[in-house]
C-alpha cells in the first residue's frame, strides 16, 4: 500500500473517530437539549463501529486516538449490561403456578396486513392483548380473535394513537384515560395466577421540541400513577424510548419498575424494515415483585414494529391476596 493510501486511510479513520467521540458527548448531553437524547438511542451501533475502529487505529498506528475512542465506548456498552447478562432477573417469591402471558404490538395504523399476526396470537395464546395504533379498521381486522379475547377495551384513533387491550381472563376497574394528547387503558387482570394491575400506553415520538416536551410530561404522568399503585403492576405499550437514554432511566428509578427485558437480550422492536437501526422502543415494565420467565420478539407480520411477548409471575403475596 502506497504512503497515500495509508494517509489516506488515517485521516478517513480519524474522522470516523471523531464523528463517533462527538456522538457519544451528544448522547451524555441528553439531557441538556432534545435533539441530543436522539444521539443517546444509538449506543448498541456506536459500540459496533468502534470496537473495529479502535483495531483499525491501532493498526494504523494512531494508538493515542484508538485510546481516546476505547474511552468512548465505557459510556455507551455500560446502559447496554442488563441486556447483555445471560440470566434474567427474577422477583422474590414468585408463585409456582401459570404466569401471565401478554402480548404488546404496535400494529401500525396504515398496515394492511393481518394474516400474520392473527396466526401469531393463536400460536402463542397470550392472556391479553395490548394493541397499539388501533384503529376502526384495525378493529374488523381483529374480529376473528374476538371470540378468543371478550373481555375488551377498545379506543379506536383515526390515525397512530388509537389503543386496546383483548383479554381472555376478566377485568376489573377499568380505566381509559388521556396521557396528555394520547389514549391509554389502565385495568386489571384477574387471573388464576391472582390480580395484574396492567397500564398501556403509546407515547409521542420524540421527533420534534414540542414532541420531546409532551413525551417527558407523559413519562412524568406515568411515574406519578405507578406510585400511587400498591399493588403488583406491569406498564406496557410502545414508549418511543429506548433503554439508553436518561430518561428511561429516570422512569425506573423513580417509580422502582424493571425493564422486563433485561436479562434477555436487547431485542429491538422497530423499525422491522431496516434492522441494521433497531431500537428497542417497545417495552413491558413490572413492578419488583413481578418475575419475568420469558422475553420475546416475535416474527414481523407487515408492521414496522415486531410484537413482544412476556410471561410475568406473581408474587405469592399476590396469589394468597386473589
Amino acid at each position: 500500500m502506497t504512503s497515500k493510501a495509508v494517509s489516506l486511510l488515517r485521516l478517513l479513520a480519524l474522522l470516523a473517530a471523531l464523528g463517533l467521540i462527538a456522538a457519544t458527548v451528544a448522547a451524555l448531553a441528553a439531557k441538556a437539549w432534545w435533539g441530543f437524547d436522539l444521539f443517546a438511542h444509538f449506543r448498541p451501533h456506536y459500540v459496533a463501529l468502534q470496537l473495529p475502529l479502535c483495531v483499525a487505529l491501532v493498526a494504523l498506528r494512531r494508538r493515542r486516538a484508538a485510546a481516546v475512542l476505547a474511552l468512548a465506548i465505557v459510556p455507551n456498552v455500560w446502559p447496554l449490561l442488563p441486556y447483555l447478562s445471560a440470566a434474567a432477573p427474577a422477583a422474590s417469591a414468585v408463585a409456582a403456578n401459570e404466569p401471565i402471558r401478554l402480548m404488546a404490538v404496535n400494529v401500525e395504523w396504515r398496515n394492511r396486513s393481518s394474516a400474520g399476526l392473527l396466526e401469531m396470537i393463536r400460536a402463542e395464546s397470550p392472556d391479553a392483548v395490548l394493541v397499539v395504533e388501533y384503529t376502526d379498521e384495525w378493529r374488523a381486522r381483529l374480529e376473528p380473535i374476538f371470540a378468543d379475547y371478550p373481555h375488551r377495551v377498545l379506543l379506536p384513533d383515526e390515525r397512530a394513537f388509537g389503543i386496546a387491550l383483548l383479554s381472555r381472563v376478566p377485568l376489573r376497574d377499568v380505566r381509559p384515560f388521556r396521557l396528555e394528547s394520547t389514549a391509554a387503558i389502565d385495568a386489571t387482570l384477574v387471573a388464576a395466577a391472582g390480580e395484574l394491575r396492567l397500564i398501556g400506553v403509546h407515547l409521542r415520538p420524540p421527533t420534534t421540541a414540542h414532541w420531546a416536551a409532551e413525551r417527558g410530561r407523559q413519562l412524568e404522568a406515568l411515574a406519578r400513577l405507578v406510585n400511587e399503585i400498591e399493588s403488583q403492576v406491569a406498564v406496557a405499550g410502545d414508549f418511543n424510548l429506548t433503554p439508553y437514554s436518561p430518561y428511561f432511566s429516570e422512569l425506573l428509578r423513580a417509580t422502582g419498575l424493571r425493564d422486563s427485558r433485561a436479562g434477555f437480550g436487547p431485542g429491538f422492536t422497530w423499525p422491522s424494515f431496516f434492522p441494521l437501526l433497531g431500537l428497542p422502543i417497545d417495552h413491558c415494565l413490572v413492578s419488583p415483585d413481578v418475575g419475568v420467565t420469558v422475553f420475546r420478539r416475535l416474527p414481523a407480520f407487515g408492521s414496522d414494529h415486531y410484537p413482544i411477548v412476556v410471561e410475568l409471575g406473581l408474587s405469592r403475596t399476590s396469589v394468597a391476596a386473589s
